[in-house]
């Protein structure tokens, strides 16, 4: 993942913080470079993190979790 990249992922993790006090999240992106980037990102900063590859993966997922926020790549 690149630096630029890496900094907006950041930039934008700051923003969710008030959305999701360190909850269950799921993300849903279908290239596998963004999913695991985004996935450790997030569990280094103490979310627990679920994905998905696709949408109906992640319906799938939300009928057994109840996550607080669910990002997408889309």
């Amino acid at each position: 993942m690149t630096h630029g990249l890496r900094g907006q992922l950041e930039a934008s993790l700051i923003q969710i913080s008030s959305l999701a006090s360190r909850g269950q999240l799921l993300t849903v992106a279908d290239d596998d470079r963004t999913r695991t980037a985004l996935a450790e990102l997030l569990r280094e900063e103490g979310y627990g993190v679920e994905t998905a590859v696709n949408g109906f993966q992640a319906l799938a997922k939300l009928e057994e979790l109840s996550p607080e926020l669910v990002l997408t790549d889309f």
